[in-house]
């Protein structure tokens, strides 16, 4: 599939066309062709159908950079992948996660002031872009300061900044679906119901009860889902709409929550976006149509 972005390209990070190859030469039209895709704050990712990553845009962090390694039968190989506001994740073939980007304990300057751990190879609560060893996944999401993923199981593992309990997810827990917002965690559990945790200070963690979701999305202050007959509910900051789906009777297959926006693809494949709108990000291009990429999602930007 071909990739259409909008929105702001301050970085180049809506416009793959202009990327170049070693040559200093524009990427032929075969070499941009994906099978999923996710937006950062300011660089953009995708998944090939040889199964190899691409990323461009800012790569100050290096989140444009994916840290990919060899393994005997494995390769530079992925199944999904997931980018946050200044770090990426993926999921290898043989299920084990690999990150990149930003690594570092501030985000905007503000510290995280969590414990290190005493085993050397693993995450200090500081570094978002350093997922837990041996552990296998069948999903992965990037959120602002903190990465969440699910094991094989559906037990949720989440890592990074812990300051407000968004890596901390309910003991016990089993899920079909999970998504690391600013400073909070969404995820659906295996009877349909959103259960999150962290930061709740404009209502983003506090879920509908009784109702039942097949997909769900958090962005920095607002969490939107599918009801399970693809209607949109959203809760949180509507500060600028964010929350607020234009057309209660809409059905969607797919949704992905912002910073400050949100877009869902209806049912044939039709992008609506809503909320904040001051780089065009909120404006798709009409008259195309899109497909549901891997991840069950059209990407939107975390930051934005």
């Amino acid at each position: 599939m071909t990739v259409v972005c909008w929105g702001s390209d301050v970085y180049e990070q809506s416009s793959p066309e202009k990327l170049k190859d070693e040559n200093d030469d524009p990427l032929p039209p075969e070499e941009l062709l994906f099978t999923s895709i996710s937006a950062g704050s300011f660089n953009t990712c995708g998944l090939r159908p040889d199964l190899t990553l691409l990323c461009w845009g800012d790569d100050s962090e290096g989140q444009s950079t994916p840290r990919v390694r060899t393994t005997p039968g494995i390769g530079d190989f992925f199944i999904g992948l997931d980018v946050g506001a200044l770090h990426g994740c993926a999921i290898r073939r043989d299920f084990a996660p690999v990150c990149w980007g930003s690594n570092g304990p501030e985000l905007a300057g503000v510290p995280t002031p969590t414990p290190a751990s005493t085993d050397p190879d693993y995450w200090d609560g500081l570094k978002r872009a350093d997922p837990p060893p041996n552990e296998r996944f069948d999903v992965i999401s990037s959120g602002g300061q903190h990465t969440c993923a699910l094991r094989r199981d559906g037990s949720a593992v989440c890592w990074g900044d812990a300051r407000y309990g968004q890596t901390t997810p309910p003991e016990g827990g089993k899920y079909t679906a999970i998504s690391a917002g600013g400073l909070h965690t969404c995820a659906i559990d295996t009877d349909g119901a959103a259960v999150c945790w962290g930061s709740n200070e404009m209502r983003q963690a506090s879920p509908p009860q009784g109702v039942n979701f097949s997909a769900i999305s958090s962005g920095i202050r607002h969490t939107c889902a599918l009801r399970s007959d693809g209607a949109a509910v959203c809760w949180g900051s509507d500060a600028q709409g964010q929350s607020s789906p234009p057309d209660p009777d809409a059905r969607y297959a797919a949704i992905s929550s912002g910073g400050v926006h949100t877009c869902a693809l209806e049912v044939d494949g039709t992008a609506v976006c809503w909320g904040r709108d001051a780089y065009g990000q909120a404006s798709p291009p009409e008259d195309e149509r899109f497909a549901v990429g891997r991840t069950g999602a059209v990407m939107a930007d975390p930051m934005r």
